[in-house]
């Protein structure tokens, strides 16, 4: 799914290895780490302005927006864990999504388009709704 993803806001795929029990995937390094290093310790939380916590938060939204509008054949992807540890920064704090491996995909011209599934993701991130 993450080799189809083809916007600034999502975190670029580069590979991955496959060797015995392992698999790792590789990609794009985020020089400024995840969001959540800026706003779970107390000598980061000051670091980021008012303008560059919304710069990070469109850039988010944008992401997303990607995501739900559909991929190629009409398809889209619901991430199922969005919270500040997925989102990454880069070198200019652009916000970059991260970690697809509760996400899933659906066709948007199908009649049913929610995930019917067991809930997935962190507490107290999931939707109520959904939960």
């Amino acid at each position: 799914m993450i080799l189809n993803f083809n916007h600034e806001n999502i975190i670029p795929f580069i590979g991955y290895c496959d060797e015995g029990n392992e698999i790792i995937i590789v990609h794009e390094y985020a020089v400024n780490g995840s969001l959540d290093d800026y706003f779970m310790k107390e000598e980061n939380r000051r670091c980021l302005t008012w303008t560059q916590r919304l710069k990070i938060c469109l850039g988010a939204a944008r992401g997303l927006d990607y995501l739900h509008s559909g991929l190629g054949d009409n398809n889209i992807v619901i991430h199922r864990d969005v919270k500040h540890g997925n989102i990454l920064l880069d070198g200019n704090l652009e916000a970059k999504i991260f970690d697809f491996g509760l996400s899933k995909s659906n066709n948007v011209n199908q009649p049913h388009t929610q995930v019917y599934t067991y809930t997935a993701g962190t507490d107290f991130y999931i939707d109520p709704i959904y939960h």
